[in-house]
């Protein structure tokens, strides 16, 4: 299954009202974007990424097909283009890995994504 790595708009103004279902984010000028753009047959896990002031990249959900996860952790993220980025497995082990780690609330729920691997 093709994953991916996407942009899901700046940390201070989308992470602490960011809720699963929703596929927007507001931009630092106060204008809204009503659609993530996530690599297109990504059909894996998805990996929404904000960027906090400094240009420091963090991932702060992770979705999957019928499942959305908003990590009350975020974890480390890689640079990626604005149209988004495919991952290999690996990496999307590797950053799935991570969150259980950081996320222990939530690690049952982050565990059984390991299915779409």
């Amino acid at each position: 299954m093709p994953h991916a790595l996407f942009y899901a708009g700046p940390f201070e103004d989308n992470f602490p009202a960011q809720q699963p279902g929703t596929a927007g984010f507001r931009k630092r000028d106060g204008s809204n974007v009503s659609t993530f753009r996530i690599p297109a047959n990504s059909t894996g896990l998805r990996f929404a990424q904000m960027q906090k002031k400094g240009r420091k990249d963090v991932i702060t959900r992770i979705l999957a097909p019928g499942v959305d996860i908003c990590l009350s952790k975020p974890i480390p993220g890689q640079g990626t283009g604005p149209q988004g980025t495919r991952l290999t497995s690996e990496g999307a082990s590797a950053f799935l890995t991570a969150a259980i780690r950081a996320n222990p609330r939530l690690s049952a729920e982050l565990r059984s994504l390991n299915s779409f691997l």
